[in-house]
This record gives C-alpha cells, sequence and structure tokens, in this order.
C-alpha cells in the first residue's frame, strides 16, 4: 500500500485535491500500485467514487445519534469510505480507544491503520490485529530524512517482532520519505508498504513523485 496523508495542508485548493486524486488513481491503474488517499476530512464524501480509496485521517470511538461534532465510524462507512488512520503522531489516543476503534472497524469491514512511534508500540497495536500498523518516528515527520535510511532498524526490528505474532498485521513505515530510493530501503528492511505526506503533497509535482514511489512497487515486490 502507498498511502498519502494530505493532513491540512493549505497548498492544495479542494480542487487541486479532487485533481490529485483523479492522477493517483491514473498512476494506480497504471502501475498496479494500492494507492490510497487520506484527505482532509471535509473532503471525504466528495472524493468517494473516483477510483481510489479514500481512507479518513481520523475516526472519533462515539456511537451514532447524539453524538455532535464526533466522525463516527459508521457514518464513514456510509459515505463509502475504505477506512481510517489511528493514532497518528498529530493525534494520539489513548490504547483502549485504539482497541475499540479498530475491533469496530473490523465489524464495518473498514481496513485500519494504527501509527505507532517505536518498536514496542508497533508490537503491541499490532497484538490488536489491525490491517496495518505504520511506524513513524516523529522526529523525522517532514524532514525529508526518511526513517528507511535515517532508522532502518526501527523497520527491522518492528518486522522481526511482528512475525513473532499470531497475527496478519502488515507493516507499513512513514517518516521522511521522498523519494523512490527511500520506498525501495523501505520495502527491502520488511515493510509492505509506505505512508507518505509532504514528501508527495506539498512538492510542486505531486503526481510526478508518486509515479516515482510506484514504480517502486512494480519492479520490487512487497513483503508478505
Amino acid at each position: 500500500m502507498l498511502l498519502i496523508n494530505c493532513k491540512n495542508y493549505t497548498n492544495m485548493s479542494d480542487n487541486d485535491t479532487r485533481n490529485f486524486v483523479r492522477g493517483a488513481h491514473e498512476v494506480s491503474r497504471n502501475s498496479g500500485t494500492e494507492i490510497v488517499i487520506s484527505p482532509p476530512q471535509h473532503l471525504l464524501k466528495w472524493l468517494t467514487g473516483l477510483g481510489i480509496n479514500i481512507m479518513a485521517q481520523h475516526v472519533d470511538t462515539a456511537s451514532p445519534g447524539s453524538s455532535t461534532g464526533h466522525i463516527t465510524p459508521e457514518l464513514l462507512k456510509n459515505s463509502g469510505i475504505y477506512g481510517t488512520i489511528i493514532n497518528h503522531s498529530e493525534h494520539r489516543i489513548p490504547p483502549d480507544d485504539i482497541k475499540k476503534t479498530i475491533h469496530t472497524l473490523k465489524e464495518l469491514k473498514m481496513v485500519s491503520v494504527v501509527c505507532t512511534q517505536s518498536v514496542d508500540e508497533t508490537i503491541m497495536c499490532a497484538r490488536m490485529r489491525p490491517d496495518y500498523v505504520a511506524i513513524e518516528p516523529p522526529e523525522l515527520i517532514g524532514t525529508g530524512k526518511s526513517i528507511s535510511t535515517q532508522q532502518p532498524t526501527l523497520i527491522r526490528d518492528a518486522r522481526s517482532g511482528m512475525n513473532k505474532l499470531d497475527t496478519h498485521t502488515r507493516l507499513l513505515c512513514g517518516a521522511g520519505i521522498v523519494n523512490g530510493r527511500d520506498v525501495s530501503a523501505a520495502l527491502r528492511l520488511g515493510a509492505s508498504g509506505v505512508l507518505v505526506a509532504s514528501g508527495v503533497v506539498k512538492v510542486d509535482e505531486p503526481l510526478q513523485v508518486l509515479e516515482e514511489l510506484a514504480d517502486v512497487f512494480v519492479h520490487q515486490p512487497e513483503e508478505k
């Protein structure tokens, strides 16, 4: 999986983001790489139906009904949303809420991507059986210094620890990934994909960078 977190950056207008999603669909179709886009929350429903799976950046543990201001998994499901990022370093939640959210998403047949900051946290969250865990050391986020080159042992040790668990959870990694070399290194170290934000969203030619990243998946099969 190549997961693009658009965060709440303002360099793209709403229409720019829509065009980016359309372009990402072409990149995905041409390369055969699974690309998932996580746009600003207000654009979620607007971007469904464009050929790319759309993922929320966060979801709350609240239930439908009298839960003013909360984003509920059930409403996301009804809007055609693929799944959600959970516990991103910019929106951390308690472990009990992580577990509850994963359980709810499983019941709804939605995809869960739990972000973690360390090997120990990765293994702890993998035991909760989300679809993916994404290890991201916060000190590298947005720096252009990739986890796969700056802290490769985090990926290797997280993969090793997860291999000892009875779980089908897959490993992603993120933080500082900006080019194909970073992705290639991540896959060699045992990741099944990457989580990217500013390295794609804030560049002058985002689709050109996306093509470079997707091309790596074609020529270097991901770990199973």
